[in-house]
């Protein structure tokens, strides 16, 4: 912050704040933030708010809390099973992934900018575990 003002901005956009635990009883645990330092005074309070939210969606991944990924797992995987497709397919270059947003395939990389690499994964087991519960079941 203060590195901001001194640098003649008055104000920070798209802040990322992150906490890293102590490893060991000797090191302290470190709270880092992240953002931009801008000078806005042509703007006034409701443009710089709209900025803000905007250059933070633009970078937010999506899902962020747990909760949310477990929705978007379930959501992305009924949608497949319900509709016959596949989460990955072969692309031009690469492969692709579902987007359940879109309701279209994406790029990995496209995908793990969206989402994450964490989120990809886990979506790719719970598709998996559950074409392999659905074979089992047809099996039966």
């Amino acid at each position: 912050m203060n590195e901001a003002k001194e640098s003649g901005a008055n104000g920070i956009i798209g802040v990322n704040i992150s906490y890293t635990p102590a490893s060991d009883r000797r090191a302290q645990p470190c709270w880092t933030a992240i953002g931009i330092a801008i000078h806005a005074d042509s703007l006034d309070e409701n443009a710089f708010t709209s900025i803000n939210d905007d250059f933070a969606a633009k970078f937010r991944r999506t899902p962020v809390t747990r909760d949310e990924l477990a929705r978007f797992i379930e959501q992305t995987v009924s949608y497949l099973k319900n509709n016959a497709l596949e989460l990955t397919r072969a692309g031009k270059d690469d492969f692709e992934v579902f987007d359940i947003q879109t309701k279209r395939y994406i790029t990995l990389d496209a995908f793990n900018a969206r989402y994450g690499e964490y989120a990809y994964k886990m979506l790719s087991r719970a598709f998996d575990a559950a074409m392999a519960e659905e074979s089992r079941t047809a099996d039966q």
